[in-house]
């Protein structure tokens, strides 16, 4: 089964704006990845991008496919 890959920018909050995409598994299907390309960004802005995947994955059919 393929993995799912949500990528948020900043400046799009709406958890309509989380693109969705299919990634290569990881492991046996028990976790996750967060990267960060945190070279421009505070720790606010990192921490505003995790809540709008949060909503997104609230907000999405589950499971995602």
């Amino acid at each position: 089964m393929t993995a799912t890959s949500l990528t948020v920018t900043r400046g799009h909050p709406r958890p309509q704006d989380v693109a969705l995409a299919a990634a290569d598994a990881l492991g046996d299907g028990e976790a996750a990845r967060l990267t960060l390309d945190a070279r421009t960004m505070s720790r606010g802005d990192a921490l505003l991008l995790v809540e709008q995947l949060r909503q997104a994955l609230v907000a999405l059919p589950w499971p995602l496919r």
